[in-house]
């Protein structure tokens, strides 16, 4: 919801000729099939980038929590909350692929560059990286979810197109807030940072790197 975001807003103020806001809820297809059609009609039908930044840990900072919070063990596991880990962290970018990837093309007509889609991922994702357990739901969930971007990226790089996973660290967010008593101080990045340094990252993709998590 556009109108709940505040830096969003404060940005679109500051910058109103070139930002436009619209709603578009990830576990939903119709609202994002919506906001699929209505960016294609905005734009002449193609993107240079998308960049998803949806996902969820835990429910803290939502209206509706009810107190969830990762999972330490099996016998925490909820049904209910691993589903909606897979719905927003897995199946929202999946949805997002599947009604944006039209607008994603290869051409560099008048200098513009091929189209990337790059979606926020974790290294708790990774298989072969997990030595300390836990936190099923949002393992599995970012596990999928980076199953899904590589797989993805080999049916849309045959177009041109360039599909990664970024791994943006700890960033000091409300995702973050109740586990940064165990983050290093040199290790919570701001976002204003953060968000700088993945767009240096995507800057520099070519299409060799499709596929890849940075």
């Amino acid at each position: 919801d556009p109108a709940k975001a505040d830096r969003l807003l404060q940005l679109q103020q500051q910058h109103a000729d070139r930002i436009t806001t619209l709603p578009m809820d990830v576990t939903k297809e119709e609202s994002v099939q919506a906001a699929a059609q209505q960016i294609s009609e905005e734009t002449s039908g193609r993107v240079d980038l998308i960049l998803n930044t949806a996902g969820i840990l835990h429910d803290q900072n939502e209206p509706f929590s009810e107190g969830n919070m990762p999972e330490r063990q099996l016998s925490q596991l909820s049904q209910d909350w691993f589903l909606h880990n897979m719905q927003v962290n897995c199946m929202g970018p999946m949805l997002i692929l599947k009604h944006f990837h039209p607008m994603l093309v290869a051409t560099r007509s008048s200098g513009r560059p091929f189209s990337v889609f790059a979606s926020l991922s974790a290294r708790v994702g990774s298989i072969e990286d997990n030595r300390l357990g836990g936190w099923y739901s949002y393992r599995v969930s970012k596990a999928a979810h980076n199953q899904l971007i590589r797989t993805a990226a080999i049916e849309l790089t045959r177009r041109g197109c360039v599909v990664v996973a970024l791994h943006p660290g700890t960033v000091n967010t409300g995702l973050s807030v109740p586990f940064q008593a165990r983050v290093k101080p040199e290790k919570l990045f701001a976002a204003d940072y953060a968000a700088s340094m993945l767009l240096d990252v995507v800057d520099a993709l070519d299409h060799p790197d499709a596929g890849s998590f940075f």
